[in-house]
C-alpha cells in the first residue's frame, strides 16, 4: 500500500544546512498529515525560508501536483523533482513576507498529489513578527467631520526592535491634511512613544469619504518608511435622513407615507426649494419646521399608484452652494389586488 511521504519531527539524521539558515533532518520518519516550522522572533520587513524535506516511504512513486497557499506574502516552491521515488524526498521550500504584518502570524500551504488516499497534505510556518518601530495606532480613523470643521490626532512612534531611532520626516501628499511631529516623553522610558505625529485634517476639505496616508522616514535600516492609513469622512452641514428607507409591502389602494427630515447645522440660511421624484407611483411634499435649519420632506404613495416595484430617487434640492442637491433612495411593493386574495 502508497503510504504519504513524511517529514522530521526530531533531528534524527544528517544536518543540512540550507539558505537562509534553516534546518533540515532527515532520518527515520512517521507519517504526518500537517508539518509545522516555527521561525520564533522575526524583524518587520524581513522574508523568512524554511525547506520541508518530504520522504516518499512507500514502494511507489508518488507525485506532487498542485502547490497552493493562504495568501500572496507566502509563497512555496518545489526546489526538487515533483516527482518523488521511493526512498527519495522531495524539499519545498516556503517563503514569507512578513513588511505588512506585526505580531503572531501563522501561514499555509496545501500540497495535492496523486494519492488517491491522502491527496493532501498540509504545511504550516509560524513568527513572532517584531516591527523596528511601533506606530499606535497604526491606522487613523478621524471619523465624521462636518465640512469646514477641524479635527487632530495624536501618533505615538514607540520602540519596537530599534530601542532608539531618529525620526528624519513626515510627509503627505494630501492637500487637505497637515502634519507636526514633535519628540515624546519615551527618551529612556521602555514603552513610551519617542515621537509623537499630530495629523490635522483642514477646514478645505471637501465633502465625501476619504483614503489617505502619512509617511514617516526613519533611520531604520530595514523599514525606513512607516505608510499609515488615514480615512475619515467630510460630511456637509445639510443632511437628510433617513438617506435610504422603504414602504415594503403595500396593497394597492392603501395609503402610506414616509418623512425625509432635512436639518442643517450652523447658521440657519438653509431652504429647501423642491422635492423630487421619478416614481410615477409616488408624490412629495415639504414642509418648514424650524426656519432656517429644518424642513420635512413628506413621501406618499399616490392613491392610483398601479401593482409593482419602486425603486427611485428623492431629489432634494436647496440654496446651498456646497450643497445644492441632497438624494435619498426609495423602496417598496405595492401588490396586486388579485395576489391579496387567499
Amino acid at each position: 500500500m502508497r503510504r504519504w511521504p513524511s517529514v522530521c519531527a526530531a533531528l534524527q539524521g544528517v544536518l543540512v544546512v540550507i539558505a537562509g539558515g534553516s534546518v533540515v533532518a532527515c532520518g527515520a520518519l512517521a507519517d504526518q498529515v500537517t508539518l509545522a516550522y516555527d521561525f520564533g522572533q522575526v524583524l518587520q520587513g524581513k522574508t523568512v525560508s524554511h525547506v520541508f524535506a518530504l520522504t516518499n516511504s512507500d514502494a511507489e512513486s508518488l507525485t506532487i501536483t498542485s502547490v497552493r497557499t493562504s495568501c500572496s506574502a507566502c509563497t512555496a516552491t518545489v526546489l526538487s523533482n515533483k516527482t518523488i521515488k521511493p526512498g527519495e524526498a522531495a524539499r519545498v521550500e516556503v517563503s514569507v513576507d512578513t513588511s505588512g504584518y506585526e505580531g503572531r502570524i501563522t501561514k499555509v500551504v496545501e500540497l495535492g498529489t496523486d494519492d488517491p488516499k491522502r491527496p493532501g497534505i498540509r504545511l504550516e510556518v509560524s513568527a513572532t513578527v517584531v516591527p523596528e518601530v511601533r506606530v499606535v495606532p497604526k491606522e487613523v480613523f478621524l471619523g465624521a467631520i462636518v465640512q469646514g470643521d477641524s479635527t487632530e490626532l495624536p501618533i505615538d512612534l514607540r520602540p519596537g526592535a530599534a530601542k532608539q531611532f531618529k525620526v528624519l520626516g513626515v510627509k503627505t501628499a494630501c492637500a487637505f491634511l497637515a502634519t507636526e511631529c514633535k519628540p515624546g516623553p519615551g527618551a529612556g522610558a521602555t514603552d513610551e512613544p519617542l515621537y509623537v505625529v499630530t495629523v490635522r485634517l483642514l477646514p478645505k476639505a471637501p465633502i465625501g469619504r476619504f483614503f489617505e496616508k502619512v509617511v514617516v522616514e526613519a533611520d531604520c535600516p530595514v523599514k525606513p518608511r512607516l505608510v499609515i492609513p488615514i480615512r475619515g469622512q467630510v460630511v456637509g452641514a445639510i443632511s437628510a435622513e433617513p438617506a435610504v428607507f422603504s414602504f415594503g409591502s403595500v396593497a394597492q389602494g392603501q395609503a402610506s407615507t414616509r418623512t425625509i427630515l432635512v436639518r442643517k447645522v450652523g447658521a440657519p440660511t438653509l431652504k429647501v426649494l423642491s422635492a423630487k421624484t421619478d416614481a410615477e407611483s409616488l408624490e412629495t411634499e415639504v414642509k418648514e419646521v424650524e426656519r432656517g435649519r429644518q424642513y420635512e420632506v413628506g413621501v406618499r404613495l399616490k392613491a392610483g399608484a398601479p401593482p409593482g416595484r419602486i425603486a427611485s430617487k428623492i431629489r432634494i434640492e436647496t440654496n446651498d452652494k456646497d450643497q445644492p442637491v441632497l438624494e435619498c433612495s426609495v423602496y417598496g411593493v405595492i401588490m396586486d389586488r388579485q395576489e391579496q386574495k387567499p
